[in-house]
């Protein structure tokens, strides 16, 4: 598919004999907004689980452009929780 970012094909999961994905597909093209949306257990996680272990865990990349250089854009509540995030320092792990 040309212009395509993303493109998910047949992605199956099973834990045990619980089959978790069967057969997911879906593409992303430039400028398009996706959501991943679903009811607990519905597999949404695993889904992108299984994205981030194929494409690798430093790097999710395309035919034609590497997917982690573009900045990621802040507004509206995802902005305020930001800022306001920024003014607490990190609590200490013992």
């Amino acid at each position: 598919m040309p212009g395509v970012l993303l493109e998910v094909s047949g992605v199956v999961k099973r834990f045990g004999g619980f089959t978790a994905l069967d057969g997911v597909d879906f593409a992303v093209r430039p400028g398009e907004r996706v959501g991943l949306i679903g009811p607990n257990g519905s597999g949404k996680s695993t889904l992108v689980n299984c994205i981030v272990e194929r494409c690798g865990t430093t790097k999710a990349a395309s035919a034609s452009r590497d997917a982690t250089s573009a900045p990621i854009p802040r507004t509206g509540a995802s902005a305020s929780a930001s800022r306001a995030a920024s003014r607490y320092p990190s609590p200490s792990r013992a």
